[in-house]
This record gives structure tokens, sequence and C-alpha cells, in this order.
């Protein structure tokens, strides 16, 4: 839920509105070099309201979501978010940490146990070889 909040919100409108992008024209091989030419940095809100084939009302409704945002705010919620979602990896990690050791307590082995253990394999794979 952490995800879905932090990505389908503040996220996207800051990687659309505020975030530039710096889009590949051409890459040419020159021997053993690659040459790549960049285009000119926009936003891909800028880049919509550049085109001529978008539509009038798609543009204002752009405009007017742009004009209601603070990327300030925006880079605080998402900050809040990653937070909390690293929170709850520690507290996950926690868990899975005591439980390993609960587990790690009772499969504790005995000398006679680990040496049947490493010598079962090996009879097994003599076996395979006399046949």
């Amino acid at each position: 839920m952490i995800i879905k909040n932090l990505y389908c919100d503040e996220l996207r409108l800051y990687k659309n509105f505020f975030q530039p992008i710096i889009p590949l024209i051409t890459k040419e091989r020159i021997g053993g070099h690659i040459r790549r030419k960049y285009g000119e940095p926009k936003t891909p809100y800028q880049r919509i309201m550049e085109d001529r084939t978008v539509s009038q009302e798609i543009k204002k409704s752009l405009t007017a979501q742009y004009d209601s945002l603070n990327p300030a705010e925006l880079k605080r919620r998402i900050k809040t978010h990653q937070n909390l979602l690293y929170r709850s990896y520690q507290k996950k990690q926690q868990r899975c940490k005591e439980t390993s050791e609960k587990v790690d307590h009772f499969k504790k082995l005995t000398p006679h146990s680990s040496t049947f253990l490493i010598a079962e394999p090996m009879r097994v794979r003599q076996e395979m070889l006399i046949a």
C-alpha cells in the first residue's frame, strides 16, 4: 500500500511536472566508441505543452494541476513515504531474523547427525559410479 501511494500520487506528479528528461536523439558507432547526441532537457509536462496535436482542454487541465502543485511539498511527501517503506522493511527483516533464530535453535545438529548428513551423499554418489 505504501508503494502504491508513493508511485500513484506523489512520485508520478513530481516526475511528470518537475523532473526534466534528456532524450537521446542519435547514437552512432565510430570505431570502438559510441557517440550519442541528446536533446534539450524538458519535463514531460513541457513537452505536452509544446505539442500541437494535444487538445487545448487537456493542456488547460494540466496547467491547472501544475499550478496547484508545490515541488518542495511533493519532495517532502515522497521522502515521508520512502521512510515509511524503509521502516516496514526493517520491521520485516527483524521478524525474519527472530524467526530464523528460533528455527536455528531447533535445527542444531549433533556431531553424529552432521556426520550422517555429510556421509550419505557420498555413499549415493559412489553407488551411482559403481552402477
